[in-house]
């Protein structure tokens, strides 16, 4: 017979293994330091199975940096792509401390277990280049 703290210890674990899941999903996968090229060259994420139905992403821009710091940059730009480099999104301009739903445009069918990539360029047509960190959540 199972003793009744047995049964509280488990229940606690399993509750905490369920909370650490919803967590890690909430806040998506971070990145760090992705290279903004000069001229609104492009930058890719690695691909990423969805994980959800949902017909987008959210990305959330921690940091913006520039090289030159007499030149800051202060928007990005990012979109979905498929793992062809499809687009799957119009691109949407970010600045630092912002989150943004990217909507999947209409007519595109991505769900549970499609890969999906992340692009961005700098917002503005410069020889500026830069760093971006923040996280991505793929659902």
């Amino acid at each position: 017979m199972i003793k009744r703290s047995s049964l509280r210890t488990l229940f606690c674990g399993l509750a905490v293994s369920v909370l650490m899941g919803g967590t890690a999903m909430a806040y998506g996968i971070g990145y760090s330091d992705y290279y903004i090229k000069p001229l609104n060259g492009n930058s890719t994420t690695n691909v990423h199975d969805k994980v959800t139905n949902l017909k987008l992403i959210t990305n959330s821009v921690t940091a913006i940096s520039s090289y030159d710091r007499n030149r800051p940059i202060s928007y990005v730009d990012f979109w979905a792509e498929d793992a062809n480099g499809n687009d799957l999104s119009n691109s949407y301009s970010q600045n630092g401390g912002n989150t943004t739903n990217i909507m999947f445009k209409n007519g595109v069918k991505k769900g549970i277990g499609d890969q999906v990539q992340m692009t961005l360029q700098n917002h503005s047509m410069t020889d500026i280049d830069g760093r971006v960190t923040g996280s991505v959540n793929f659902r």
